[in-house]
């Protein structure tokens, strides 16, 4: 990964290149190619280590090809099979490659340029097209430093606001659009026009579910096989781990234990760190803590800011421990060019969720309840007197996911919205940052994977939260648990929270009186000291930074409130609630890049 951009405009000679190319690689860390050809050019970044080999272009005498993202089961680009499947148009190729890649052709004998997305656009490619003039590019900030001043896109807000991130094609820029999944987006430069092919349809349930043990040994058997590639490429690994079943599921059937680093994040004493440091120990496994120390709280306003920054608008500013860790795990992309993540294991086959984050309010009422209307008293507050632009957009936004995905209250819809909303749009901005230093790979996101958890009742198919189906914490828990006695048997009997993976599979009376041992042991425990959460946004915001916070969202010359009613922003100057200060402070800080045309994250005059 990182990046890569195109400009198809016969004036392209008016474009500023380097400006341009180094919206691919903001950081600096990258090597970038930049060619030029009759009526345009295109650039591609790409980090100096990474686990899929070869280069990121292709030049032919009429035609350019370039490559932005990963390939899982690789050992190098396969440049031969990617220019066959262009040239011959079987695009239908493409659903066979894992990973999060754009590929793009540009086709100088036809006057035309093609763009493939991945499966679920996790690794996004947005364009431009206005006046005979197409951009494309990997990271929002393009577009931004552009000639022409941009223009801020108000049902972006509504959608953050409402759902947590954009829903389809929508961006923070008017004009601009994301690419849908799975598509190849072909433009003429000649007729100026656009058409969009799909290569793969939306993953669906399976009419016979497979259930206990059939659905165990296929789990089994799927992730056997799908895996160890995801290690393939390096010998110098990171795996996440936490004090869940996720990532040391991950780390659990790594191929090479001897090869792989588990590392934690978080406040010293949080539960993660605690519970993540005896889950290594017991398992012998290398471990690398990275604590939310002095350094990280005094540089905060900083992330906060390079958090917005680098993530192209992608990644709230609550999430900007990521930038920190990463930075600090990989020494600033010098150390494990390869990095494993339990993300979304949880989503598939434990049916988990959490709210407001990622989870928005609004998306849970509708989950549980179905549809009924909005929460105007609300809603109504927030955006006053654009509350009817508001209401009407984001009912067009939920027709749209009904219609893709179904009923609201169906597990199957939960399922695929997180596949392919929560996934693609919520992460893409942890990953768009933590790649600026690595590779990240999420087996989770496998085909093979979330199709297995399309075929099983032991998924979110029938755990979904939202059903309000009672949920026994036993049968929520045993696929994984037999994951581990099947295929890492020295895991199956460390302690995960309040069980075992062995006592799991036992008899229900015995998993019960283990998990209240478990839970009694705590409750004991943390009576005498309580531990600190992994985040303390709380603190870390309304104390420790409450100048910087103010001086951005509640100054005289912030930008959001010409977009949020000043009696709603008032609100939250008063509460501090995190959620809607988060919100309030991810939107300014776009809004002030877009006004400095994302070139400098010099953005507020106040010293922090």
């Amino acid at each position: 990964m990182p990046g890569m951009l195109g400009v198809i405009d016969s004036h392209h000679t008016d474009y500023n290149e380097q400006l341009l190319s180094e919206s691919i690689d903001l950081l600096s860390l990258n090597k970038t190619k930049t060619i030029n050809f009759q009526g345009g050019f295109v650039s591609v970044s790409s980090l100096q280590k990474t686990p899929l080999k070869g280069k990121r272009w292709i030049e032919q005498e009429d035609k350019i090809f370039c490559f932005s993202g990963d390939l899982v089961g690789f050992p190098e680009l396969p440049w031969h099979d990617i220019i066959d499947i262009i040239t011959q148009a079987k695009y239908k190729k493409f659903k066979d490659y894992e990973g999060a890649f754009a590929i793009t052709c540009i086709d100088k004998k036809n006057n035309r340029v093609l763009i493939a997305s991945d499966r679920r656009s996790q690794h996004p490619i947005f364009y431009r097209k206005i006046n005979s003039k197409f951009i494309f590019s990997t990271d929002l900030s393009t577009f931004c430093r552009l000639k022409e001043s941009p223009v801020f896109n108000i049902c972006w807000l509504y959608e953050f606001f409402f759902f947590n991130f954009p829903v389809s094609q929508t961006t923070f820029l008017k004009n601009v659009f994301r690419m849908p999944p799975a598509s190849v987006l072909s433009y003429d430069f000649l007729n100026d026009s656009i058409s969009v092919t799909q290569y793969a349809n939306i993953f669906q349930a399976k009419s016979n579910l497979l259930e206990r043990t059939n659905a165990f040994e296929l789990a089994a058997s799927t992730f056997k096989e799908n895996i160890g590639k995801y290690y393939q490429g390096e010998t110098d690994i990171a795996c996440a781990l936490t004090d869940g079943w996720d990532g040391r599921t991950m780390l659990a059937l790594a191929p090479d234990a001897n090869n792989v680093t588990s590392y934690t994040y978080g406040v010293s004493g949080c539960p993660d760190v605690v519970g993540a440091s005896k889950t290594a120990k017991l398992a012998r496994a290398k471990h690398q803590i990275i604590y939310f120390d002095n350094q990280f709280l005094n540089n905060l306003p900083e992330y906060i800011i390079k958090t917005v920054y680098l993530s192209s608008g992608l990644q709230s500013i609550l999430r900007s421990t990521l930038l920190f860790a990463y930075d600090r795990l990989t020494n600033h992309g010098q150390i494990y060019p390869l990095i494993i993540s339990g993300i979304a294991l949880d989503e598939l086959f434990r049916g988990n969720h959490a709210t407001p984050n990622p989870i928005s309010y609004d998306i849970e009422k509708i989950f549980q309840e179905g549809f009924n209307d909005l929460r105007q008293t609300f809603w109504s507050k927030v955006f006053e007197k654009k509350y009817s632009d508001f209401e009407k957009h984001i009912i067009s936004k939920l027709e749209h996911l009904h219609k893709a995905f179904g009923e609201f209250t169906s597990p199957e819809h939960h399922l695929l919205f997180k596949m392919y909303l929560q996934g693609p749009q919520y992460f893409s901005g942890e990953l768009k940052i933590a790649n600026q230093f690595s590779t990240v790979r999420v087996p989770a996101w496998d085909s093979d994977i979330i199709d297995l958890a399309f075929s099983i009742k032991e998924s979110a198919l029938s755990f979904s939260a939202f059903t309000g189906l009672k949920r026994s914490g036993q049968s929520v828990v045993q696929l994984q648990s037999y994951l581990f006695k099947k295929l890492s048997p020295r895991f199956a009997n460390i302690q995960v929270r309040n069980t075992r993976p062995d006592i799991a599979l036992k008899h229900r009376l015995i998993y019960n009186f283990y998990t209240l041992l478990s839970v009694t042991r705590k409750k004991i425990s943390s009576s005498f000291k309580k531990p600190p959460p992994l985040e303390d946004w709380n603190n870390w915001l309304n104390v420790r930074h409450e100048r910087f916070v103010d001086s951005l969202v509640f100054s005289k010359d912030s930008l959001i409130k010409q977009y949020i009613a000043k009696s709603f922003i008032d609100k939250i100057k008063t509460n501090r609630d995190i959620h809607w200060l988060g919100k309030l402070i991810t939107a300014e800080v776009i809004l002030r890049l877009i006004e400095k045309k994302w070139t400098t994250t010099e953005i507020i005059e106040t010293k922090i």
